[in-house]
């Protein structure tokens, strides 16, 4: 009868122990699998890291670009101007051409200025610049 007794609780102990090695394997399991979703959770946080750098830098080209076309809009009102301040010596120069009895030629009052490219052109140039830019990141 002991015998039976000490059969019953080592079966019941080796019983318990599988139960026992069973669930720590499932526990590593899903440790392992804790660990491989943290691993894609990290590479989640670079690729997002990743994309933020991009629309930071896209941001900077589309800055650069607003920025040239309002500097080409600020020289064509530049000119404008210089050309409206030259108006009074160019009737000037006509007048001393009339009383000469030179209608055309003769002397003439001009400022020198150094030729810079034209801003329209330059304007549209950082608008195809942007719409390119914008293109590549459609």
């Amino acid at each position: 009868m002991s015998r039976r007794i000490f059969e019953d609780l080592s079966r019941n102990y080796q019983q318990a122990l599988a139960s026992s090695q069973a669930a720590g394997a499932g526990q590593l399991q899903q440790a392992g699998m804790l660990g491989g979703l943290g691993k894609q959770y990290g590479a989640l946080g670079t690729t997002a890291q990743t994309q933020q750098l991009q629309d930071i830098q896209s941001l900077l080209g589309v800055g650069g670009m607003q920025q040239q076309f309002g500097q080409a809009q600020l020289e064509a009102q530049r000119q404008n101007l210089m050309a409206q301040q030259m108006e009074p010596y160019r009737r000037y120069s006509y007048g001393l051409e009339a009383l000469a009895g030179l209608p055309f030629g003769g002397t003439t009052i001009q400022q020198q200025e150094v030729p810079t490219a034209n801003p329209f052109l330059q304007a549209l140039g950082g608008i195809g610049s942007l719409a390119y830019g914008l293109g590549q990141f459609a």
